[in-house]
C-alpha cells in the first residue's frame, strides 16, 4: 500500500468529503422530504398544533440534516471562480441558511423553493459533464 493510500484510509469525515461524493449524498435525502412533510401533517392532524408542526418546519428540519453532507464539500481547482464553483457555493450556502444558519427558525421556505434548488443541482451536473467533454442528455423518466 503506498503512502497516499494510508492517508486517505486514515482521514475520516462524519459526512463524506469530496466534490461531487457530498453532493450525492445530500440530493439523497430528496426521498425524504417527501416523508417529513407528511409527518409534519399528521402531527399536526394528532396535536391540533398547527403552527408547530407546518409544511415550513419541516422543511427547515429537512434541511438540517440534508444539509450535513456540504461541510467538507471541497470545489476543485479547476471550478473556483467559475460559473460551476458559484453556483456550487450558493446551493451550499443555501442549505445551510435554512438547516443551520440565520433562516433556522423561520418558514419561508416553501416545497417549490427545494424543487428549484434542485433543479438548479441538475442543471450544474449538466455543467459538470459539459466541462469535461461530455454531452449530457436529461432522462425522459427524470
Amino acid at each position: 500500500m503506498d503512502e497516499e493510500s494510508t492517508n486517505e484510509e486514515s482521514q475520516e469525515s462524519e459526512f463524506g468529503k469530496g466534490f461531487l461524493y457530498p453532493l450525492m449524498l445530500f440530493a439523497e435525502h430528496k426521498g425524504g422530504l417527501k416523508h417529513q412533510i407528511e409527518m409534519y401533517v399528521q402531527l399536526c392532524e394528532s396535536t391540533g398544533k398547527p403552527d408547530l408542526f407546518t409544511e415550513g418546519s419541516a422543511i427547515l428540519l429537512w434541511f438540517n440534516g440534508a444539509s450535513d453532507h456540504l461541510y467538507d464539500l471541497e470545489i476543485p481547482i479547476q471550478f473556483k471562480d467559475t460559473e460551476i464553483g458559484n453556483r456550487i457555493e450558493a446551493i451550499v450556502e443555501y442549505a445551510f441558511e435554512r438547516g443551520h444558519g440565520s433562516l433556522m427558525g423561520t418558514e419561508t421556505t416553501t416545497l417549490k423553493d427545494v424543487i428549484a434548488m434542485f433543479d438548479e443541482l441538475h442543471e450544474i451536473m449538466m455543467l459538470i459533464d459539459k466541462s469535461m467533454g461530455i454531452t449530457p442528455i436529461k432522462g425522459v423518466y427524470e
